[in-house]
């Protein structure tokens, strides 16, 4: 009796010996796998320098952006000899972001200067941020263009210019097509009916057959401000004439 009882307790401690190293094994090797697979997870992505580099970006376009209030402290001379031909680097920038602040910085920079120096050296890199592959680049110089307008004239209607603001009604973001067509309704109010009729009329009446409601509101919005500057026989003899046969053409009309 003696001998079973100790061969039993023999047995079972043994189990209980085993069973106890096997559960410290998996609790081990389950810990440890866990806990490299969770900082595997946790790794920062391979992305996160871009992150990183996008943000970084964000404040290069808000310092660019800052150069604004800057300009007041800031001879022409300086402006001109100085911070223009930095300029280029900046046009050529791969982020979007640096270059739309630069697209609001340098509609301010060229009321800064004499317009004879605006028109050479400025302009030209106006239109060829209007010609940018982002559209926040082609809004930035949009919103701020009209004083450059009211600044430097009629001679601010360059044909890149007109080419420019012909190829961005036709832009996909309906956003940019509203803030030409908005752009060109002020421009024609203040340069007179002649300016109008000349440069901007075909780029102008092609929202009447824009396929977006709040384009076509916003060309309405500014036919009424041309209507009340050029008054009634304006409207009689130009701009229904236009409106009738644009609506009639291939029944594209809305």
């Amino acid at each position: 009796f003696l001998f079973f009882f100790f061969g039993c307790f023999v047995i079972f401690y043994f189990f209980f010996f085993c069973f106890f190293v096997f559960f410290l094994l998996f609790f081990f090797f389950f810990f440890v796998f866990f806990f490299f697979f969770f900082l595997m997870i946790r790794r920062p992505p391979r992305s996160t320098r871009k992150e990183s580099s996008a943000a970084s970006d964000v404040y290069k376009r808000q310092a660019i952006i800052a150069l604004k209030s800057c300009l007041k402290n800031i001879s022409a001379d300086k402006i001109q000899t100085v911070l223009i031909p930095q300029l280029g680097d900046l046009m050529k920038d791969s982020s979007f972001n640096v270059r739309a602040g630069l697209a609001v910085s340098l509609c301010s920079i060229c009321t800064a200067i004499k317009k004879e120096v605006a028109i050479a050296k400025l302009l030209p890199l106006l239109v060829d941020l209007l010609k940018d592959e982002h559209h926040e680049v082609k809004m930035g110089v949009l919103a701020g263009i009209q004083p450059v307008a009211n600044f430097i004239g009629p001679e601010f209607i360059t044909s890149s210019m007109l080419m420019s603001f012909s190829n961005l009604m036709k832009d996909q973001k309906w956003r940019v097509r509203n803030a030409v067509l908005d752009l060109l309704g002020n421009l024609a109010k203040e340069f007179g009916k002649d300016f109008y009729a000349k440069n901007i009329e075909q780029i102008f009446l092609q929202f009447l057959t824009d396929a977006v409601a709040a384009v076509r509101d916003t060309g309405i919005a500014k036919v009424e401000l041309l209507a009340n500057t050029f008054k009634a026989d304006w409207v009689l003899k130009v701009y229904l004439p236009r409106a009738i046969e644009a609506f009639n053409k291939d029944k594209q009309g809305y």
